[in-house]
């Protein structure tokens, strides 16, 4: 029973410290049209690209159960036709900040899962 607590502690920790502040930030949905070691290309109405560095972070977006599992990625987990959300840092929205990639789900319901509104 300890041992189940402690671990749901470290497991809230490690996604509070992934997930930014400010859940309801301006970020860009839509398809990776094109990705390369320093840069996100996303298109959903429009074509956007963004940069990428050590800084910016990756997590699975969670659209079904379980809750509980990681979500921590790395930019391998981005490949071209995945679903994307990508928050720009506030002082250069050129940057990706943090991407959430949908690994779950194939169609559109992944877009009324996020936490922003797809542009």
């Amino acid at each position: 029973m300890t041992k189940g607590i402690l671990l749901l502690i470290g497991v809230v920790g490690l996604i509070g410290a992934a997930v930014p502040s400010q859940a309801h930030d301006d970020c860009f949905g839509g398809r990776v049209t094109d990705v390369t070691g320093t840069s996100l290309t996303v298109r959903h109405h429009e074509t956007v690209t963004f940069t990428l560095d050590s800084r910016t972070h990756y997590t699975k977006l969670i659209t079904q159960s379980p809750v509980q599992a990681d979500t921590r990625l790395d930019a391998r987990a981005l490949y071209l036709g995945e679903r994307v959300y990508v928050h720009p840092r506030s002082d250069n929205p050129s940057v990706a900040r943090w991407v959430e990639i949908t690994m779950d789900v194939p169609n559109e319901a992944a877009y009324t899962n996020c936490l922003c509104v797809a542009h």
